[in-house]
Formats: C-alpha cells, sequence, structure tokens
C-alpha cells in the first residue's frame, strides 16, 4: 500500500508538473493568455487527487460504496455549490471555478484518506513496485484495448437505414 501511494503522489506530482510547465503553449494555442495562470492552478489538482487513489481504491475494492458517494456529494456540494457560488457572486469570474475544484478535491482527498487510515508514509519497495507496474501496465493497456473498441466509428452497414429511420419517426413502415 505504501508504494502504491508514494506512485500515485510521484505520478500528481508528474502530471502536475507537465501541465503547470505547458500552461504557456496551452495560452499561445488557445490565443488567450490568461489560460496559463488558470491550468498552472489546476494543476495542483493532480496532487491532491493523487494522494486519495489508494484510499478511494481501498474503498471499491472493500465494495464499500456508501461512504465513497457521501464523501463525493458533501464535496460536491461544499466545493462546487458553497464555495464556487460564493466566490463568483463575489465577482471572481473564472476564479471561482478553479478554487472551487481545488476545494472539493480536497476536501474529497482528506476525508478519503480520513476514512480508510492507510499509511501515508512514503516508501518505494522494489518488489511492490515491480507487482504494482505489472498489474497497472497489464491494466491500463486493457483499458485502453476496451476504450479504442468503444469509440469505434460505426460502418455504413451499422448505421440504420433511411426507410427505418423514418418509420421509427412516423410509426408507418414503408
Amino acid at each position: 500500500m505504501r508504494t502504491g501511494f508514494t506512485v500515485s503522489v510521484l505520478l500528481g506530482l508528474a502530471v502536475a508538473s507537465v501541465l503547470a510547465a505547458s500552461a504557456p503553449w496551452a495560452a499561445l494555442m488557445l490565443r488567450n493568455q490568461q489560460v496559463s495562470p488558470v491550468l498552472r492552478a489546476l494543476a495542483a489538482g493532480f496532487v491532491l487527487s493523487g494522494t486519495a487513489v489508494v484510499a478511494g481504491a481501498l474503498l471499491r475494492r472493500r465494495l464499500d460504496f456508501k461512504p465513497q458517494f457521501f464523501i463525493e456529494v458533501v464535496s460536491y456540494v461544499l466545493g462546487y455549490g458553497a464555495i464556487t457560488c460564493a466566490l463568483a457572486l463575489r465577482g471572481y469570474g473564472v476564479w471561482s471555478l478553479v478554487i472551487g475544484s481545488l476545494v472539493q478535491t480536497l476536501i474529497a482527498s482528506v476525508a478519503q484518506l480520513v476514512y480508510v487510515r492507510h499509511s501515508i508514509r512514503p516508501c518505494l519497495a522494489r518488489r511492490e513496485l515491480e507487482q504494482l507496474l505489472h498489474f497497472g501496465v497489464g491494466s491500463a493497456a486493457s483499458a485502453c484495448v476496451n476504450y479504442g473498441r468503444s469509440t469505434r466509428t460505426t460502418s455504413s452497414s451499422d448505421a440504420p437505414s433511411e426507410s427505418s429511420v423514418s418509420a421509427s419517426t412516423t410509426g408507418r413502415t414503408r
């Protein structure tokens, strides 16, 4: 568990660093310099959510969905419902969404860590890391293949014919 926690935090840091470093490029592509600081701020969310990956996985493994549901609902109500709306009403604009998102992620991550109570002491044990990566690479590859299959474009033979569409909308067959 400690290795999984450490890896998820490190991956969160890595993704956040890449997003923060590429923020100026994204702002250039979108021709809006205001995008860069927003992306840099949102990058912190990857670090925060990385701390809760193991706790969320343990809840799912135990099939303990009730606390997960409660944590998600409360964090969304407080983060987006309360914080975002209050800041938006005070004129914070896009920053109300950024701050609300980060608050929601922080509340959810802390709540999961408090509820599950696993060790958060960093550790990179070689054997555990090999097992984790062996399973993780296979799981990620499977998810990619399944995603690719689900997003495949339909061929013309799979598409409904004009007569079947007409019949379903008018109630008559041709």
